[in-house]
């Protein structure tokens, strides 16, 4: 399975940017429930 580029993961929404961005980009990326859990 080949990550979507930065730019595609832009696109699709900063949120999950964000998450993929904290997580390494090692798991998919999760519908942010919670933006406070950004630590």
């Amino acid at each position: 399975m080949s990550d979507p580029s930065p730019m595609e993961r832009w696109e699709k929404g900063t949120e999950l940017t964000d998450i993929w961005a904290q997580q390494g980009s090692g798991k998919k990326p999760e519908k942010s429930k919670t933006p406070e859990k950004k630590k």
